[in-house]
């Protein structure tokens, strides 16, 4: 079963009436500032444009383009509780690289996944 999240992340997720999230991470050897610039960008601005808050894995904020901004319903951290993030009742998609442990652990909770082969 999920732990708790933290405050902050707690907060992100639930204080957002009825409104479900999607996880973003590319696991723990893809870094996100290791993206490239145009998924970067397409990925910002379709978040922007979606009714979801975006719970998303990025390790370095300062890889951001001074253009570049962040929408409010995205949350950028260091680190996730994967776990814990899949088995909350708000999650509608996790959006991964298609890692074995990232597909294993979306199956496991139920979640809808769509993997973007990074590593391909």
């Amino acid at each position: 079963p999920p732990k708790a999240l933290p405050y902050e992340l707690e907060s992100f997720v639930n204080d957002s009436g009825d409104a479900e999230f999607i996880l973003v991470s590319f696991g723990s050897i893809m870094k996100g500032e290791e993206i490239s610039d145009g998924i970067r960008r397409f990925l910002l601005s379709t978040f922007a444009k979606l009714t979801h808050r975006v719970v998303m894995k990025w390790e370095n904020e300062s890889k951001f383009g001074r253009d570049e901004i962040i929408p409010p319903k995205v949350k950028l951290l260091h680190w996730l509780p994967h776990q814990d993030l899949l088995g909350q009742p708000k999650i509608k998609l996790f959006i991964n690289h298609g890692g074995l442990n990232s597909k294993q652990e979306a199956i496991y909770h139920g979640v809808p996944f769509i993997a973007l082969p990074i590593f391909a």
